[in-house]
């Protein structure tokens, strides 16, 4: 289970994911537009409880929204993202 999950800008066409599990699970990560279109999975391993964070380099993605979706064996979460020229 997610306890949170939030993005946040910390260089140039880099952003940090910061989430922290409550159990220890299987965890995936994936970046996808908004069509739907999944563009990369960042994360797909098991992960022990506690906090943890994932670099993003985004200077590969054209200005715009996208949407950012984490799941675990028992639940999903997403968070938009948007990158700026």
């Amino acid at each position: 289970m997610v306890e949170s999950l939030a993005t946040g800008q910390h260089a140039l066409y880099r952003v940090i994911i910061s989430y922290h599990l409550i159990e220890s699970g299987r965890v995936i990560l994936n970046v996808y537009s908004l069509s739907g279109d999944r563009l990369t999975t960042l994360l797909q391993e098991y992960q022990e409880s506690g906090p943890h964070r994932v670099a993003l380099d985004f200077s590969c993605l054209k200005p715009g929204l996208y949407i950012c979706e984490m799941g675990t064996d028992t639940e999903r979460m997403t968070q938009k993202m948007i990158v700026l020229p």
